[in-house]
């Protein structure tokens, strides 16, 4: 059986931040029990790159940073895992 998965994440700043850097361990990885179709991270305001690594055990980390101020941060992870 195939799953999509969406999963949002909303933060509200008051006063605006100037800057942040995030670490976001939304993204599924492949097992020998899921399998992973697709996954896709949106990020609002857009950042100006996202770096993925995998930790020591091999779960998907993206880092991003936002270099100018926001009060507001939404970010939407989907994903298609069997």
């Amino acid at each position: 059986m195939w799953l999509q998965v969406t999963h949002t994440t909303d933060y509200q700043y008051d006063p605006a931040v100037s800057t942040a850097q995030h670490l976001a361990c939304l993204l599924p990885r492949d097992l020998p029990s899921q399998r992973v179709r697709s996954s896709s991270l949106r990020i609002d305001p857009e950042p100006e790159a996202i770096q993925e690594h995998r930790d020591a055990f091999g779960n998907r980390r993206a880092f991003f940073a936002l270099p100018h101020p926001h009060q507001a941060l939404h970010i939407e992870a989907k994903c298609v895992v069997q």
